[in-house]
């Protein structure tokens, strides 16, 4: 069977580490979530164009940005989650505790630190072009009722390589910080779903669509 991932480069080191041989990556950028018509178009796009009999998305539902896209020629593979941090974490169970926990947190991965522009990194880039007064003052409307920053591990580097940043940014917005250890379980399941419990994946068959109904009620307690 000609398998395809079609993923987010926040989770691109996680994959790495598992990818079967003879199975494609495709990544795309962190930066489609800000428009979800774009990630949207741009996942259906390489959906369209994957030579492939399966390809497994390495997304969740992504703010409804996964709703509506077609499994053209082939049968999709989706988890069961609302967005990677639960894939991170290895289910949505285990985000929807940490998140009854402390719901005002601000996750950070190698993933997130390598590719996304937090709201300490735009303070930076904005105290250059609009002044240290006005660069606090925006970055603390962004940071508005975030109360903990976690660090992820995921063992795709050493967490020493993270810390440090992951330390300056929660001592800045004077967040409580702490780390986590992740879990690969979800992406086996996305994987090799197979083998493993099928209702953490969403399967779509060829010529269906991607309802986002079919995450419910993995969610429904974390969007309620």
């Amino acid at each position: 069977m000609r398998r395809t991932v079609i993923a987010c480069e926040t989770i691109e080191g996680e994959l790495q580490r598992l990818l079967p041989p003879g199975v494609e990556l495709r990544v795309l950028d962190r930066g489609l979530h800000q428009t979800p018509r774009r990630l949207t178009e741009s996942i259906q796009r390489e959906i369209d164009s994957a030579n492939a009999d399966e390809v497994l998305l390495g997304y969740g539902l992504c703010g409804g940005g996964i709703a509506g896209l077609r499994a053209s020629n082939c049968r999709l593979v989706v988890p069961r989650v609302d967005d990677c941090i639960s894939i991170l974490l290895g289910s949505a169970e285990r985000y929807r505790e940490e998140f009854q926990r402390e719901p005002g947190t601000y996750w950070l991965s190698e993933g997130w630190i390598e590719n996304a522009r937090d709201p300490y990194r735009e303070y930076q880039r904005s105290r250059e072009k609009y002044g240290e007064e006005t660069a606090r003052w925006l970055a603390a409307e962004m940071m508005r009722g975030y109360r903990r920053l976690a660090l992820i591990d995921t063992g795709v580097c050493p967490v020493d390589r993270l810390r440090g940043y992951a330390r300056e940014f929660a001592a800045f917005f004077r967040l409580e910080y702490v780390e986590m250890v992740g879990s690969d379980a979800l992406l086996r399941s996305l994987l090799f779903f197979r083998e493993t419990a099928p209702g953490l994946v969403v399967v779509v068959e060829p010529g269906g669509t991607v309802s986002a109904d079919s995450f419910l009620p993995a969610l429904a307690t974390i969007n309620g």
